[in-house]
Parts: C-alpha cells; structure tokens; sequence
C-alpha cells in the first residue's frame, strides 16, 4: 500500500524581484525553468565560414570561366591561317616576235600576213610584226580592210599563184560567210600543208569587184613563225 505523498508547497511569490521566483521554483511546479543562455558565438563563426566558401566559390568560377574564354582565344588564334601574300604571275602573251613587236592594221583594200592577229576595240583587227615570207606548211594569220563595205553576206576568196611574168593562175577558191553587208574588216587563217613554194595572191571579191588583196610567199630558207 503506497502512501500518499506530501504536496510541495511553492515557495512565497517575490514581488521585488520576479526572477528569484523563476530561480527558486522547482522542476514540474507551477514556477517556469530559467532559459538556457543563447550561444552567439558558434552562429557568428559558422555564418563566416559560410560567406567564405562562397567568395571561393565564386572566385574559383571566375577562374574557370576567364580561363576557358582565354584557352578559346588561344585556340581561335591558333587555328587562323597566316595570310601570305604570293606573287601574280606574269601575263603571258602569244607573240611570234619579241614583247616589243609592233601591231599593224591593214590599210583600205589590203591583207596584211602574219603569225598572230588580235582584234581592236576601235574595229578591225591587227597583225603582229607582219611579213611576206613564210615556211611552206605554215598557217598564215590573215587581216582585212576592205576597200567598200562588202555590200552582201556572202563573198569570195581567191587563191592564185603569181608567175614569173605577173600572170596570176587559179590554185582554190571558197566561199565566204559575212554577218552583215556593212562589214568593212575581216580575219581567216590560211593553211599552206598542201602549196609549193612560190608566190601567191589572196583576193576578196564581190562579184567582179575585188574588195581586198594581199601577197605572200612560200619559201623552205624562211624564218620559222608560229
């Protein structure tokens, strides 16, 4: 059988000083315990080393990416092609003759002979260094300067050799396409595998009317031209 247990009885309420009451009351009665004191310290310290790691932090980020805009750089540098300047080739051009030669344009009712022929922004076409004598087998450049406008689209071209005397015999004939009865110049080339040596006349006619006329001559002591 328990017995009953005394009741404690409070100590007398202080009214002078409130916090001896809270002191003196016992655990469990009716007086509340006294509150631990609050520790400031450890929270001040952990809330530094907290900003701590994040200024590293945000230095080590800055790092990286400073570092990486950088090795970018480098690599972008690194793989640009050096520019290098080469220098132009020279222009070459098709002469049978020193750079120097002279271009020639035939005059009204002539046919100038050569080895290469250009056209001239002005009209008509010229001949480079022209001459009268050439290689059998050669291909002669020819230019034209009609005496008239051709007056038809369609002329002659008349191959004769020239005697001894001046007699002009026959040796081929071909017909002749023009783009325009106004035309005043012509160009051709005149192959010569299959003529002798001598001395031959090429005319451009209309008809009964020669247009233009030139002579050349076929011989083995020739200068070669191209």
């Amino acid at each position: 059988m328990s017995m009953p247990q005394q009741p404690q009885t409070p100590p007398p309420f202080n009214t002078q000083d409130p916090t001896q009451n809270l002191a003196s009351a016992p655990q469990g009665g009716l007086g509340m315990p006294t509150p631990p004191k609050k520790r400031r310290l450890p929270v001040i310290l952990g809330a530094i080393v907290i900003v701590l790691f994040l200024c590293i932090g945000l230095v080590v980020i800055a790092a990286v990416v400073g570092g990486g805009s950088s090795s970018g750089e480098t690599s972008a540098a690194a793989n640009t092609p050096i520019a290098t300047t080469v220098p132009a080739k020279a222009a070459t051009t098709p002469t049978i003759a020193a750079a120097t030669g002279k271009w020639v344009g035939p005059e009204k009712g002539k046919i100038l002979f050569g080895g290469e022929f250009r056209t001239v922004k002005s009209g008509g076409f010229e001949i480079l260094e022209p001459r009268a004598t050439f290689k059998p087998g050669t291909e002669l450049r020819m230019v034209v300067q009609f005496k008239e406008k051709a007056g038809a689209t369609e002329i002659e071209i008349i191959l004769s050799k020239v005697g001894a005397n001046g007699s002009e015999s026959v040796v081929d004939k071909a017909k002749v396409d023009l783009s325009s009865p106004d035309s005043n110049y012509y160009s051709n080339i005149l192959g010569t595998d299959d003529v002798a040596e001598g001395t031959y006349k090429v005319k451009y006619v209309r008809g009964a009317t020669v247009l233009a006329e030139g002579q050349f001559t076929l011989a083995a002591t020739a200068a070669q031209t191209r």
